[in-house]
């Protein structure tokens, strides 16, 4: 999953670039302990996508096992400036994007949760699955009055197995582990 790396401007405007979840296990406490003045995050800002996130943006990497400086593509992997220099947009933009949001702003670290910014970091990225409905069971009653089985892997996410409800008039039944966990317009709800 992507890691997006975003400080505010003075008009509002984001400065962000990328980096992967892949080696960047820790970014949040790297994040709170050696990027917590905006000089230090703008210098961040300025190398352009990064290939793993270290305490110091200053100085080239000396390649994987260096644990001191930052590994930008464009200066320590010499690949060419094009998509991977800093990009600018609103927080509009900026919260479209898929992948785990980090934003400085008014001096400090703010991490994008479902409901939201907030200035408390998680201690390690959660877990964001690409597979919403994974681990659930679909079951509906049809025509002749028998429980049927429908595939969720059909379907993008919660609101389009809403949405399927609605159009077919007739009751979902969410299963987990074998229990019932929801339904979906039945007549009781």
């Amino acid at each position: 999953m992507t890691i997006y790396l975003g400080q505010q401007q003075s008009d509002g405007a984001i400065r962000y670039v990328t980096t992967s979840e892949y080696n960047n296990s820790r970014i949040t406490s790297i994040l709170r302990n050696f990027y917590a003045r905006e000089p230090r995050v703008t210098a961040l800002i300025e190398l352009g996508n990064l290939v793993m996130i270290r305490p110091t943006p200053y100085g080239k990497s000396n390649g994987y096992g260096d644990k001191v400086h930052c590994y930008a593509e464009i200066r320590d992997d010499k690949k060419g400036k094009g998509s991977r220099l800093p990009r600018y947009g609103s927080e509009a933009e900026f919260l479209k994007l898929e992948g785990h949001l980090f934003l400085y702003k008014d001096g400090k670290w703010h991490y994008h949760y479902a409901d939201g910014f907030s200035d408390i970091l998680p201690p390690t990225l959660p877990i964001v699955s690409n597979k919403p409905l994974e681990g659930l069971e679909f079951y509906y009653i049809d025509e002749k009055g028998e429980i049927s089985y429908f595939y969720g892997r059909d379907y993008k996410g919660w609101d389009d197995i809403v949405a399927k409800s609605n159009n077919d008039k007739t009751p979902i039944f969410v299963f987990r582990n074998n229990k019932l966990i929801r339904t979906i317009n039945h007549p009781i709800n």
